[in-house]
């Protein structure tokens, strides 16, 4: 579950819909249960992987498509919108090493 998939279809608007695990948890934000703002959400998430969960999950999915498209629209838009590249990366790398970098005051007793 590392997570190029997911971000290809991001990316050329396709909904994901995934188990919500290592890279596809770090990625896909459900939009009813990920607690983000809605612009922040792209996608559906289960936890546990069974039919059960994966065939609710869909079928949450679905109903948004079938009763509410102009949510599901915004849906398809909040995930085209999000930047995976590596450009992002790369800043969060940065002020990840500059926090780390930064010199620390300790006292000693």
């Amino acid at each position: 579950p590392c997570g190029l998939t997911q971000l290809i279809a991001l990316r050329y608007g396709c909904v994901p819909i995934v188990h919500k695990t290592g890279g596809l948890a770090d990625t896909v934000y459900d939009v009813d249960h990920s607690g983000k703002p809605f612009v922040e959400t792209n996608g559906y998430c289960f936890d546990t992987p069974d039919l059960d969960k994966f065939e609710k999950t869909l079928m949450r999915a679905l109903y948004c498509k079938r009763k509410n498209p102009l949510k599901w629209q915004q849906l398809v838009r909040n995930g085209m919108q999000q930047d995976f590249s590596w450009n992002r990366s790369v800043e969060d790398y940065l002020s990840l090493y500059d926090t780390v970098a930064k010199p620390r005051n300790f006292v000693s007793s």
